[in-house]
């Protein structure tokens, strides 16, 4: 991720007081477990696909398997399924995560305009 980026995002966390809640870091994230670690919810976009060799995704994932604690919320687009699916990875999805039942949209009309939107949002609880 560019650097600027992230200190904007930071900027426009402090200026909204959720510094507390919120942390934006300019690291790998195979280089911070710890953080990993105390993680509540975790959201992954474009899961590394776009910028990061087949191996080193694999080793992502492997290293997040291990630090996600059980009771995380791991939110992602595209789906886990999709994901390692393409990269062929040895991580028993069931074994793993829990996904939540996607929203009937019809209960709720005022979400109906976004539906196509929701429907590449993934989440999963942590086993």
């Amino acid at each position: 991720m560019n650097g600027e980026f992230c200190n904007l995002q930071n900027e426009i966390v402090c200026k909204f007081k959720m510094d507390n809640r919120i942390s934006i870091l300019h690291k790998r994230i195979e280089e911070v477990p710890e953080i990993i670690e105390q993680s509540d919810v975790i959201i992954i976009n474009n899961a590394f696909e776009f910028y990061l060799s087949r191996d080193v995704q694999i080793d992502i994932w492997k290293c997040l398997r291990t630090a996600i604690r059980p009771g995380t919320l791991l939110v992602t687009r595209p789906s886990i399924e999709t994901t390692f699916k393409i990269l062929l990875i040895g991580i028993s999805i069931e074994k793993w995560l829990k996904p939540f039942k996607k929203p009937d949209f019809n209960k709720f009309p005022f979400l109906l305009d976004y539906e196509d939107k929701f429907s590449e949002i993934w989440c999963y609880e942590v086993l």
